[in-house]
């Protein structure tokens, strides 16, 4: 409990940077400079180029193979969680009526937070003695446990990319055959996983390399480009993050009779965009639009709010209910943080684990929100856009409390 100041301070730091940082996509959206499109397009530059250099960037000068076997914990951990969250989630969608929000549920519950956030809290904490002083050899420091920290995020990060972008972003964007799950699951941050593979492997046998000929400095200004282009991921997924909730914040201000958000869209108009009609012809049909037309618009609108939900039933509501979050929020950050706890305590009394610093890494990366990269894997496959920004504004406003609150108790388990 003595620790508990500081892991509020620290909580409450990691969840403002995340707020402060999205503030700035919802000043761009307030500006009219982010839109749908761009918001898009945002997405695909994460998920497509930023995330993948990201990763070559990051693991293979940091994580040796060495360190990759001794985590094997963390991995384990790692399909455990996913394997409870996509169970959960999709019998929890079930219990709920909530069939056609399945995929979004799914991934949400079995993919948490496993990176940024727990890090961040974890290096806080460095210097607690349950974390310096190790059961093997009674002695540490808190500059060693910071190494060993970031090592154990940095080694067991690929494994998380994989499942994320191998398992929940199929589940997500709804893969129908086997053709479409396998060409989804070689997506960019996956491709890039496996090339950090040898990419490792060279810049570990540098020497032996160097020997044959082989001059690493010729390669210096792909590296610098892939750094910075690396860099570029977490700030504009936090911007793209901002401008949906913002959205979607005004959506709910407008329904409880607040302001309204947007203009409302002219499907008409849009039907006639598209065939290719001149300006001044659109806005000549625009113009005599009489009440057909109106019914056209409000049956277009209702048609387009179904296919965005994935389901053809006219009874899903447009957005996913408030029990939906609810449920997610109870499976990822209460019974998640309570399977986390149980791995622990086999690993600890069956396999002999004693590490202090492996365990508690192994505890935060399964207690926490969903991923923030739920909102790139929605924007990327067109669905659930604004339910995951929805999602994602509850669970980390409920984190601030549940990041304390477990943190503590694991602690104490310690």
């Amino acid at each position: 409990m003595e620790t508990l100041p500081s892991l509020a301070i620290s909580s409450l730091r990691s969840v403002a940077t995340v707020a402060c940082c999205s503030s700035v996509g919802v000043y761009a959206r307030r500006q009219g400079i982010l839109d749908d499109a761009s918001e898009k397009f945002l997405d695909k530059m994460v998920s497509s180029v930023c995330l993948p250099c990201l990763i070559l960037w990051q693991v293979p000068p940091l994580v040796t193979l060495h360190d990759r076997l001794e985590i094997w914990p963390l991995t384990l951990s790692c399909l455990c969680t996913v394997t409870f969250g996509l169970v959960a989630g999709a019998t929890a969608a079930c219990l709920l009526n909530l069939r056609s929000y399945s995929g979004l549920m799914m991934t949400a519950a079995a993919f948490p937070n496993s990176f940024s956030v727990p890090m961040t809290l974890l290096l806080t904490i460095a210097s607690h003695p349950l974390l310096t002083q190790s059961q093997a050899s009674g002695e540490g420091t808190s500059v060693d446990a910071k190494d060993r920290i970031s090592m154990l995020f940095l080694a067991s990060y690929p494994f998380w990319v994989i499942a994320r972008w191998g398992i929940g972003f199929p589940v997500l964007s709804g893969a129908l055959s086997m053709k479409e799950w396998w060409n989804k699951v070689l997506n960019p941050p996956v491709k890039a996983c496996l090339l950090s593979l040898p990419v490792a492997w060279a810049l570990q046998h540098a020497d032996a390399l160097q020997s044959w000929g082989i001059n690493f400095d010729f390669f210096e200004p792909v590296v610098t480009a892939v750094g910075y282009a690396g860099r570029c991921s977490v700030p504009l997924l936090l911007i793209a993050l901002g401008a949906k909730v913002d959205s979607i914040c005004g959506e709910l201000w407008a329904a409880r009779g607040g302001r309204e958000t947007s203009k409302p869209v002219n499907y008409h108009t849009l039907l006639i965009t598209s065939c290719g009609q001149p300006t001044a012809d659109r806005e000549s049909a625009t113009a005599g639009a009489g009440p057909d037309t109106e019914k056209n618009d409000l049956n277009a609108t209702k048609l387009s709010e179904s296919d965005t939900n994935g389901s053809n039933d006219p009874v899903t509501p447009s957005h996913m209910p408030l029990r939906g979050h609810i449920a997610v929020l109870v499976l990822r950050q209460l019974f998640g943080a309570l399977l986390g706890l149980l791995l622990a305590f086999l690993l600890r009394r069956f396999c002999g684990i004693t590490d202090h610093v492996l365990l508690m890494t192994l505890l935060l990366q399964s207690c926490g929100p969903p991923m923030i990269n739920l909102s790139v894997m929605a924007g990327v496959s067109g669905t659930s856009q604004r339910d995951s920004a929805k999602l994602l504004l509850i669970t980390y406003s409920a984190s601030v409390f549940t990041w304390i609150f477990w943190t503590t108790i694991y602690l104490f388990w310690l």
